[in-house]
């Protein structure tokens, strides 16, 4: 499953874990899986955010995804090529300074499961 994640981003071959093929990586996915937020859109649709369906959604059928499938999905590679990998979200709101409101922000983390492994 790994070769064929590479091949949906354009690589024919695992890199080595060195700073210039990461950015490679990183570079190939950016360019060859789009974002995209219509599946979530769909009012009438679940959406999941397991590896392995997003594998399915990303890889398998050739189509896009959003943010955090997207780097869910990559984080998956990365430790399957033995790269130590923290998903990170987080989220900051801002109010009008005109309403008088207060900024607040938050973050979580999670190790990531590749469903290859």
């Amino acid at each position: 499953q790994q070769r064929h994640y590479l091949n949906r981003i354009g690589l024919s071959e695992p890199l080595p874990v060195t700073a210039r093929s990461l950015a490679a990586l990183q570079w190939a996915h950016l360019h060859a899986v789009p974002f995209e937020n219509l599946h979530i859109c769909a009012l009438d649709r679940r959406f999941s955010l397991e590896v392995p369906d997003i594998y399915e959604k990303v890889v398998e059928r050739g189509r896009g995804g959003f943010c955090f499938a997207l780097n869910r999905l990559l984080a998956a590679l990365l430790e399957v090529m033995g790269k130590g990998v923290w998903l990170m979200a987080a989220n900051f709101s801002s109010a009008s300074s005109t309403s008088g409101g207060s900024r607040s922000s938050r973050s979580s983390r999670r190790r990531s499961e590749p469903p290859w492994r």
